[in-house]
């Protein structure tokens, strides 16, 4: 019943949909290969310190490192395959305590 006392009626209304965005969604994958995750475990006492101290042993080393996390007992970074001998030498030579895993790819997708 409609306020003046009419009867209502149902009406189906068709919506077309208007486009004034561009449509979103993945548009590109990069896949980048040979990549190694490093963990490295470091003492409790002069946490912050140590993690400066073994980062500059690894520049000194000409090493670059990307996706570093902090972490409670240490950090962790990934280094590329072309880069994990000297990751090695730069991380024995401070002494510090590591593990590493090889052959792993870093998959990102770009959305927009």
């Amino acid at each position: 019943m409609t306020r003046d006392g009419g009867e209502a009626t149902a009406a189906t209304v068709k919506r077309e949909a208007v486009h004034f965005e561009k449509e979103r969604g993945v548009t590109e994958i990069r896949i980048l290969r040979e990549v190694a995750h490093v963990t490295v475990s470091l003492p409790d006492h002069q946490l912050g310190e140590d993690r400066l101290k073994v980062l500059q042993s690894l520049a000194a080393h000409t090493v670059p490192v990307f996706l570093v996390k902090l972490l409670p007992t240490g950090f962790s970074f990934a280094v590329r395959g072309g880069s994990v001998a000297a990751a090695e030498s730069a991380l024995e030579a401070h002494r510090t305590e590591f593990g590493m895993v090889q052959g792993l790819c870093v998959v990102t997708t770009v959305a927009g």
